[in-house]
């Protein structure tokens, strides 16, 4: 490896490194607790945290529980509940029950009676659907399978809906996506997929990049990509650390003693959270994709080789 492989594998460990370290930007559980901050905080960026977290819980590094995976839809429905959109509200708790029958619903969310009793009405009428067999096969699978943070035997049934699957492989890494029961999806396969951030790539279908006119141009251009990329990413550790941190924080300390802030300024709190938050997101994101797009697109000497692999 030359001089410029070199400066380019370091260069990757530091971000991997960084973004590991610093920037979770898929933990479930900060998404699912800034979601329910959201929510109370009537905020309107409050179902776009409720999708974020949703997208989180795919990729958690840990098996998520059932009253967590359904919370995401019992927010929905408070949200609905809210907007007096009461048929919506209805579907997302019916999802929840779904998900998690025994769901208790938070009181300090919706304390409204008619709308508890209806949870509960909607709860007596999930006992009676349809119930399938996961599609687990003890016997041959060698994966463990984890629907909405039950393990699955062959003998289990669980409703039909919208449940959310995780798949602990043989290697021990954990993948997840929701799936709708009816049929069983193929378990063991998701361990041959490759993992999104992990994925084989070729710049080009042949494996190599043609000749271009540019020469030096081009590799200026690779280097600014990889060196913006650094930066941003940088800048978003930066905020995380230095903005988002200390908000949530404080919205803790707000929950911990309600009646030291108002309404308004719980609004505030929110509002700055959500801020500065998508705002490190955004920074790691437009850097991790300016970093990919610099090392693809990364020729080395005049043969104008194309960098390929994993990454």
């Amino acid at each position: 490896m030359g001089s410029t492989g070199l400066r380019v594998a370091a260069f990757l460990l530091w971000s991997s490194v960084a973004l590991a370290s610093d920037v979770p930007a898929l933990d479930f559980d900060v998404e699912l607790e800034a979601a329910r901050a959201a929510v109370a905080a009537q905020d309107p960026g409050a179902l776009a945290q409720i999708e974020a977290a949703d997208a989180a819980a795919i990729s958690s590094a840990r098996v998520v529980l059932a009253w967590q995976a359904a919370s995401l839809d019992f927010y929905r429905g408070v949200l609905h509940w809210q907007d007096q959109e009461t048929d919506a509200a209805m579907d997302a708790w019916r999802r929840a029950l779904i998900i998690d029958p025994t769901f208790a619903p938070d009181s300090q969310l919706l304390s409204d009676g008619d709308a508890l009793d209806l949870i509960e009405a909607l709860r007596s009428e999930t006992q009676q659907k349809e119930m399938r067999a996961p599609g687990v096969d003890d016997e041959t699978l060698d994966v463990r399978v984890y629907v909405s943070g039950q393990l699955m035997h062959s003998y289990d049934l669980l409703f039909a809906g919208r449940q959310l699957v995780q798949v602990l492989c043989p290697d021990g890494s954990l993948r997840g996506w929701w799936h709708v029961y009816g049929d069983a999806p193929n378990y063991a396969g998701a361990c041959s997929v490759p993992q999104p951030a992990y994925r084989e790539f070729s710049a080009y279908e042949s494996g190599r990049a043609p000749r271009s006119s540019h020469g030096s141009r081009s590799v200026l251009l690779n280097y600014g990509l990889l060196g913006g990329g650094a930066l941003a990413i940088g800048a978003g550790v930066a905020v995380r650390q230095l903005q988002v941190k200390p908000a949530y924080s404080e919205i803790e300390a707000a929950r911990a003693a309600p009646s030291s802030v108002t309404r308004a300024q719980a609004d505030q709190l929110s509002a700055d959270f959500n801020r500065v938050r998508w705002i490190s997101l955004g920074l790691v994101g437009v850097g991790g994709v300016a970093v990919g797009a610099g090392v693809v697109q990364l020729t080395v000497g005049p043969q104008s080789v194309a960098l390929t692999g994993e990454f």
